[in-house]
């Protein structure tokens, strides 16, 4: 029965009112390297107390820079790289709510492993030739 949620109808409003604390269900490190993606069990705040980088703390070697909400994720951009194939853990305080403003539960934390950005690769010359440029027309010479 703990992990029951219970929508009650504000009829004021016409809203349902949370009961149930959010849940942080997943840490996706994203290809930039410096950034990742926290997946909640529902939406959070946009609210600038839950998105303070003092809410997240705990990750070795990295600061957290600033944190954007994109609907039931954060994320989470840090000062620096991450490094590949470390172990890395998160806490998330109290601070961080719902947008019910429900807080996360006291010792909330995430486990992910570092991710290197991925870089492009140039588009090789032998691919460019024959192309035309759909503005002027230009058509590139073989060499």
């Amino acid at each position: 029965m703990a992990d029951q949620k219970i929508d009650i109808v504000n009829f004021s409003i016409g809203n349902p009112i949370e009961y149930q604390v959010p849940a942080l269900l997943a840490a996706f490190p994203q290809a930039d390297g410096v950034s990742v993606l926290l997946q909640f069990d529902r939406d959070m705040s946009p609210l600038a107390s839950s998105l303070n980088p003092l809410n997240f703390t705990g990750v070795t070697g990295l600061t957290v820079g600033r944190v954007l909400p994109v609907g039931p994720f954060y994320k989470v951009v840090f000062d620096k790289t991450m490094t590949e194939g470390q172990s890395y853990t998160m806490a998330i305080s109290r601070g961080v709510v719902s947008l019910g403003g429900l807080p996360v539960p006291a010792n909330t934390s995430v486990n992910f492993t570092g991710k290197q950005p991925t870089t492009s690769r140039p588009i090789p010359r032998s691919t460019l030739t024959g192309l035309r440029s759909a503005k002027t027309g230009w058509k590139q010479r073989s060499r």
